[in-house]
């Protein structure tokens, strides 16, 4: 009895034991057969396949939680009520949960993975269905159990359950082996899910509740149903329908029933609902013991039913293995089961008509209130939109007034329905396109019910609360602002008693009182509500955490607000008793909730869909969609906090979307980054990635909120330095900077999220960050400063410098956040009471504790969308693009096609040819580089001009003429490149504006005004360095210039695309790109041309697009079959760019791919990973280059038909661009060998079949005379002819619907072989003089006159008749009369050579092949 009660405290503290199997357990082998066994032998039993349970907790178990109906329904009798229910089953649901629930590497139960995939369950059950009630149930191991509770109307405390069990394992290796489960029992997980999905969003009301339940531990001896049944020992269960494995038909298809341990009356309702509801027959059989967990419910005497996918004895042989896969389920079948379950539900829960039409009364009336004017006009209501009215409604008037009179009357539920109707209309993602009239109603309604003391108002309020948009000063976001405003104020007692609530109003008025300054009456109104709020419910508001503090620094330049913000650092207990300082706030962790109160619900879903279910190579299409639709204002700027914020805080993901190709976090976040062009906002969101350090507490944090900051740390090291350098930098000035009476605290903190970071593994060590040749010293020092337990001290720099304690942090104009003059109020505490140094971590004031209830995320509801570009420079820094994207240099090693992979070491892109000679400039300051003796001829030009730039407000303008003087001096002389380059590369590396007029030449075509933009310094460098370039001979001043902009390539600026852009755009001199290329020690131009070109397209896509006709131009033989630059160009491409290539390729003004069979290949494998749309433009460009040409376009089929065994159901664009290729394109034998072949080589199938029959069936509807001589052509040496007659056979009769009798009559003739045609043996008269007479010559006389007439056939003279007769074969009479007609015996010869035979003009050198083509002269010879 003790362990029943300590593993019960454990289940109800959400607590598990350390070790399930820390001690022996027992298990029943038989009912009979008990055994205490270890962990190693009860894993035994799961590699034997050997069913068993687990009794050890639950041996005084208390049967007899059954209540027996009166009379179980045994017949199916609610078809009315449950075939509407039936029209809304879908495949979509199940089959988007069962790809993600199988990405999961197993789900064993006593591990991590089977605890993220019950919690997988469990948060899509919550966010697909606010109005369900969902709990994890909690057991001694890891995996959670998942309960979905739907309530019944009658309260009689009845339950009826569906269930299946959510965990797997492969038999081999239970703990560690990878188990996709898709069958076993993911089918039966996504079949309830789907049921309770239609149940959830239909309108029916049942009489008894009905609880979903996806129970754990099934593999381990049914230990999850085991515990739920025993916490249900007291409530009164009706009955338990187990679904598992459903998903995998037998041959021929039926449901199987399980006879033993399970309840007659119950399997009988099964056989009768499949009859019903189903096509499909019923099969007994017997399980066995300890089957499934529906035999836990039938020990406990509840009753139990298991309908199974065929008879056990056709079961699935791949379950418990890794080859239980997602594409073994058949989910047409899948969903019969799912018919079962809902008509089980109805049967057994019983539908309450009333409820069901109280239901409906009440749609109506809420309708009438939110549609009908206030004033009280006529108002249609729409039957679409769910109110059924019956006559007694008629009746209704049509005021708002009298809707809610009304509605108050026929409410039998506390409003329950009406309020579950509202929160689903606010939490729709398109909430914000609702009328103005509708939201003022909405407010007005939810007035009445906090009258009325409706239960649940505050949860539909603070739903509302995300659809205030940040950012966002349209004007229907600002009267939905106002709208809240008044409602707040109005009900201002109601609202004090909700603490949740509160906070989040709170919050989320700090969120818009920024947007709405220029709107004085509701921003004065914003900021008074809430200092107000803040002031009387100051403890309540602490719930938020340290975002809080940062939503107070955001504002604590508004009056309002200041006195509050001094307070809270000066007279902190003023505000509450409980309060004890700034620190409380900054130690607690801001709960999910309110992170994500930030962003919209429309917002949340898509920013999941790219997180969850795209590649890293193929997300940043939509992420540019998602930027530019809710980023692309100067007002939205500040959600990129926000989107930090929850993408850190409140996004994270499950061991498998880690281990998966999905895009990782901190790559989505360094994409995101890129687009941020304002330094104060770059600094707010650089404040938001690492705000988490700066107070972290393993105790409280989660590593989760720091991994993303890591690894961009870590990940940006080699290609892009500055970007680890800028985050190392400002962790180094906030940890001083953004509370110096905290700075040790906070140092400290820091450097226990970097240990902790490294101890778990999230990277092994940051010495490759400290080591790096380019790190420089100042930034090793700041790392030693940061972490000195995990990096040894830094080497001084060679001048004096002050200490690092001592001297006050340099701001960076990037990285500052906090800076009291520009970003936010000092952090002023009075000296009288400022505190003491901080002590250790474990002596600071505990974190505010909040209620559980907010300790989830209120997420919005997931769908599925269809929805773009940001870096192909973290796609290529991390390791995650395709090694495709550049073409190869060529090599020694007789590779033909010029092309290869070139990639990095540790994945990131690097262009190996071009880097060939790159040494990191020597690790010395600008000043060292001054000293430098070739530079004396510069006297201080150099020095003015390093000062310049050093300058508060550099002018971009004085610097561009300076630099220019210096590169004109330099190519002159024989001054050091290296120093040089050093010098200039300083510029780029000091944040200097990098807009240039040039490269932004795509907002003129976007409409916008490119005025206000200027030249930066690299055009003057640029112009400067073109003076030299385009010089007719390779002097050494244009050599040195261009080895200068080497060196700069070298350095990290990017030069090459913008070079590329001056020589062939503005100066018309492609030689000048050429010459740069070749002072590469191993360069190649279409190495150059593909690197340049990505950079191009990646930060300038519009600019990419329209200079790609020029730059082909200049580079032609660099194009046609480059990867690299096909991927450039199908990366962003949209379809008015696809007509636009399109047009140019087929005016000859662009080719890409070429004729080189094997690079066309290569470049169609490579795009084959891509995503939908990218390959859909990519065939259509390739079918604009290629279509019609035969050669190639078989070449092509030959590839993806034979090579890759393309499956158009897997890679269906492809598949359609190939038909397309094929249409546009002649029929051919060689085309109709692949054909034929791809079907023997799919072994017959319908795949093969299916596809050649589309092709064939498209060839004979525009080409069917060339088809059938293509076909009569097929060599018999390369297709047998059983072969050939056999893919006809299958084509004829799968496409008989679109053929006539006179088609298939033509094809099969076509097919028949033809007999060869005769030789026609000539006697030998060649030494016979052939006349009238038959006068016998002489050979020499022969000869003499075969010369004659040689020589007259090629002066092209007329020969005799005689002549002819010699030359020619004796021929029939009749065929002599058809070629000659009356006029055959006139000697009149045809002019030049010719003579008119069958109606149509031969050349005498036809005339023997004339004879051999026609049968009738065949025939007529042979009959000779």
């Amino acid at each position: 009895m003790w362990r029943l009660i300590v593993c019960a405290w454990f289940a109800a503290s959400g607590l598990a034991l350390d070790n399930l199997y820390s001690h022996p357990r027992l298990i029943a082998l038989s009912p009979t057969h008990h055994k205490w066994m270890n962990t190693t032998q009860v894993h035994g039993l799961m590699r034997d396949g050997q069913r068993f349970r687990d009794i050890t907790d639950i041996q005084e178990l208390l049967y007899g939680c059954s209540q027996t109906l009166s009379k179980f329904p045994t017949t199916v009798s609610q078809q009315a009520i449950v075939n509407p229910l039936l029209k809304q089953v879908s495949q979509e649901a199940p089959r988007a949960m069962l790809t993600n629930f199988t990405r999961f590497h197993n789900r064993y139960y006593n591990g991590d993975w089977g605890r993220q995939s019950s919690e997988f369950i469990y948060t899509l059950v919550r966010n697909m269905f606010p109005q369900v009630n969902v709990t994890r149930f909690q057991h001694r191991f890891p995996q959670a159990s998942v309960i979905a509770r739907v309530e019944g109307h009658e309260n009689n405390g009845e339950i009826v359950v569906v269930s299946a069990h959510q965990n797997s394992i492969n038999q081999q290796d239970p703990q560690n082996g990878r188990a996709p489960g898709a069958d076993d029992d993911g089918s039966g997980t996504v079949a309830i899910f789907e049921a309770l999905r239609v149940l959830a969003t239909s309108s029916l009301k049942l009489q008894r509740t009905v609880e979903f339940h996806w129970y754990a531990g099934e593999e381990g001896g049914l230990l999850g149903s085991a515990d739920v049944v025993q916490a249900y020992a007291s409530k009164s269960v009706i009955a338990d329908l187990h679904l598992d494995m459903v998903g995998v038909p037998a041959q021929p298809p039926a449901v199987g029933i399980v006879t033993d341990y399970t309840d007659p009356d119950t399997s009988k309702l099964v056989r009768a609902l499949t009859s019903a509801y189903t096509d499909l027959p019923t099969r007994d059989f017997q399980c066995g013991y300890a089957c499934s967990d529906h035999a836990s419910w039938h020990e406990a005497g509840v009753r139990s039913a298991i309908p199974f996918e065929s008879q056990f004895i056709d079961y699935n042989t791949n379950i418990h293995s890794a080859q239980d896969t997602l594409n073994t389920v058949d989910f047409t079948h899948l969903l019969k089961y799912v018919r079962i379950a809902l008509g089980f539900v109805v049967e057994v829960a019983g539908a309450s008509e009333s409820m069901h039409s109280h239901g409906e009364l009440v749609n109506g009336v809420v309708y009438g209130i939110l549609t009908v004017p206030a004033e009280g006009n006529t108002v249609r209501l729409d039957s679409n939109a769910g109110c059924v009215l019956t006559l007694w409604t008629a009746q209704l008037t049509t005021d708002r007034v009298s809707y809610l009179r009304h509605l108050n009357i026929i409410s039998r539920d506390g409003f329950a329905h009406a309020i579950s109707r509202l929160k689903l209309l606010e939490t729709a993602h398109r909430f914000a396109w609702v009328r103005p009239e509708v939201r003022s109603q909405l407010f007005w309604l939810l007035s009445e019910l906090v009258k009325v003391s409706a239960h649940g108002v505050d949860q539909v309020v603070l739903v509302l609360t995300r659809q205030v948009r940040s950012g966002d000063v349209t004007q229907g976001n600002v009267k939905l602002c106002w709208l809240m405003v008044r409602f707040a104020q109005a009900n201002y007692t109601w609202l004090s008693t909700f603490p949740v609530l509160v906070a989040t109003m709170v919050y989320m008025l700090g969120r818009v009182a920024l947007d709405h300054s220029r709107i004085p009456d509701l921003h004065t109104a914003e900021c008074e509500l809430a200092t107000r709020l803040l002031c009387e419910q100051f403890h309540e508001c602490c719930m938020i955490g340290r975002d809080l503090v940062r939503m107070l620094q955001d504002v604590a330049r508004i009056p309002v607000f200041h006195d509050l913000w001094q307070d809270m650092l000066q007279q902190p207990q003023s505000l509450s008793p409980l309060f004890t300082g700034i620190e409380q706030l900054l130690r607690t962790p801001t709960p999910p909730m309110f992170l994500a109160n930030r962003i919209t619900y429309e917002m949340e879903a898509r920013l999941r869909f790219i997180l969850e279910n795209l590649p890293a190579t193929s997300y940043s299409r939509n992420l540019m969609w998602f930027v530019q639709r809710y980023l692309s204002t100067p007002e939205s700027e500040s959600l990129f906090s926000d989107l930090i914020r929850y993408i850190i805080g409140v996004f994270h993901p499950s061991n498998a979307v880690l281990a998966s190709n999905v895009v990782p976090r901190y790559v989505f976040l360094g994409g995101l980054l890129r687009f941020i062009r304002s330094p104060v906002v770059a600094a707010n969101a650089k404040l938001a990635l690492f705000y988490d350090w700066l107070f972290y507490d393993p105790k409280s944090d989660t590593i989760m909120n720091i991994e993303p900051g890591v690894l961009i740390i870590a990940q940006s090291v080699d290609k892009y330095t500055f970007m680890t350098a800028s985050f190392i930098e400002f962790l180094a000035y906030e940890s001083d900077a953004y509370l110096p009476e905290l700075a040790p605290a906070i140092r400290g903190s820091i450097r226990l999220a970097m240990q902790d970071a490294v101890e778990k593994g999230v990277i092994p060590s940051i010495m490759p960050i400290y080591e790096h040749p380019r790190i420089e010293v100042d930034i090793r020092q700041n790392l030693y400063h940061l972490f000195p337990q995990l990096v040894p001290p830094a080497p001084e720099p060679a001048q004096s410098e002050a200490s690092t304690d001592d001297a006050e942090p340099a701001k960076d104009d990037d990285a500052m956040l906090l800076d009291s003059t520009d970003m936010l109020p000092p952090v002023a505490v009075d000296s009288e009471t400022t505190p003491e140094p901080p002590k250790p971590a474990v002596e600071l004031p505990l974190p505010i504790a909040m209620p559980q209830s907010i300790q989830t995320v209120s997420a919005a509801p997931k769908t599925s969308i269809a929805l773009d570009p940001v870096s192909r420079m973290f796609q290529e820094e991390f390791g995650i693009v395709d090694t495709e994207l550049v073409p190869e240099i060529p090599t020694d090693t007789g590779n033909t096609n010029g092309i290869s992979d070139m990639t990095a070491e540790g994945g990131a892109l690097e262009d190996a040819a071009l880097v060939a000679s790159a040494e990191p400039l020597p690790e010395i300051s600008v000043e060292q580089v001054l000293e430098d003796t070739s530079l004396w001829l510069f006297g201080s030009t150099l020095q003015t001009f390093v000062d310049s730039v050093a300058a508060a407000e550099p002018d971009t303008k004085q610097i561009g003429r300076s630099v220019k003087e210096i590169v004109y001096m330099f190519a002159q002389s024989e001054a050091s490149i290296s120093a040089i380059a050093h010098i200039l590369a300083s510029i780029f590396s000091d944040s200097l504006d990098m807009e240039d007029i040039e490269t932004n030449a795509e907002l003129a075509a976007a409409g916008e005004s490119s005025d206000g933009l200027k030249h930066d310094v690299l055009h003057y460098i640029l112009t400067a360095a073109a003076e030299y370039a385009h010089m007719t001979e390779m002097t050494n001043s244009t050599r040195r210039v261009l080895q200068l902009l080497v060196q700069l390539t070298e350095a990290k600026v990017d030069v090459g695309f913008r070079w590329l852009l001056h020589s062939v755009i503005n100066a018309g001199k492609p030689v000048q790109y050429a010459r740069y290329v070749d002072q590469y020690a191993e360069g190649t131009l279409q190495a150059a041309l593909v690197r340049d070109l990505g950079v191009l397209q990646e930060q300038f896509p519009g600019l990419f697009y329209a200079v790609l006709p020029q730059i082909y131009a200049a580079f032609p033989d660099a194009f046609p079959g480059c990867r690299g630059i096909v991927k450039s160009v199908v990366a962003l491409i949209d379809q008015p760019q696809v007509y636009r290539l399109s047009a140019l390729i087929a005016r000859g003004q662009l080719q890409l791919f070429g004729h080189r069979q094997a690079a066309i290949t290569a470049i169609i494998g490579m795009t084959l990973e891509s995503d939908a749309f990218e390959q859909v433009c990519f065939w259509q460009l390739l079918n604009a280059e290629v279509g019609g040409d035969e050669a190639r376009v078989a070449g092509i089929a030959h590839y993806l038909l034979l090579e890759k065994k393309l499956d158009p159901a897997d890679n269906s664009e492809a598949a359609t661009g190939l038909l397309a290729l094929l249409k546009a394109t002649q029929p051919a034998p060689s085309l109709l060998k692949s054909l034929f072949t791809y079907v023997a080589a799919t072994d017959n199938s319908d795949v093969g079949v299916d596809f050649s029959g589309n092709a064939l069936t498209a060839w004979l509807r525009t080409s069917k005379a060339v088809l059938l001589n293509a076909l009569s052509e097929l060599a018999p040496s390369t297709l047998s002819a059983d072969m050939v007659q056999s893919v006809v056979s299958r084509w004829l009769e799968r496409y008989s619907q679109q053929l006539d009798d006179k088609d298939r009559y033509e094809i099969q003739q076509a097919l028949v072989p033809k007999p060869a045609a005769p030789v026609i043996e000539v006697p030998d008269l060649s030494g016979v003089e052939r006349s009238s007479e038959h006068r016998p010559v002489t050979r020499s006389q022969k000869a003499k006159e075969d010369n004659e007439r040689k020589r007259r056939i090629s002066n092209s003279q007329p020969i005799s008749r005689q002549q002819s007769h010699q030359e020619t074969p004796k021929r029939h009479k009749n065929s002599s009369a058809n070629s000659e007609g009356s006029d055959s015996s006139s000697d009149v010869p045809m002019t030049r050579g010719r003579r008119r035979r069958n109606g149509r003009n031969l050349t005498a050198g036809d005339d023997n092949q004339s004879y051999q083509s026609s049968p009738i002269l065949s025939s007529a010879s042979s009959s000779d």
